[in-house]
């Protein structure tokens, strides 16, 4: 009593280089399909109907973030040299079972 108390949703800052100022994740998806190379799709709706395409984490990201299947992260997104979304580090992990709570 007396003390502050967090309530879900949690969420770990994860992949921060420490350098540069963290941002916070404009949009929220799930890891869906993790590739056998290392890199992965997200399923975030709002990223597919503005960039026409799921938004792909390449292999470094994953690892730096320990990402993988069904985690809930909240995420930026760049645009790759191929004109293709990219989720690029750091992102927020869901710590929490539902982030909806």
């Amino acid at each position: 009593r007396g003390l502050p108390q967090a309530r879900p949703p949690l969420w770990k800052l994860v992949g921060w280089n420490r350098r540069d100022p963290p941002r916070l994740g404009e949009f929220v998806g799930h890891v869906r399909q993790v590739l056998l190379g290392g890199g992965a799709f997200i399923d975030c709706p709002e990223v597919t109907n503005t960039h026409g395409r799921e938004i792909f984490v390449n292999e470094s990201v994953m690892s730096l973030c320990d990402l993988a299947m069904g985690d809930t992260i909240a995420f930026n997104v760049q645009i790759g040299a191929e004109g293709m979304p990219q989720m690029p580090s750091p992102c927020w992990k869901c710590c929490t079972e539902d982030p909806g709570d």
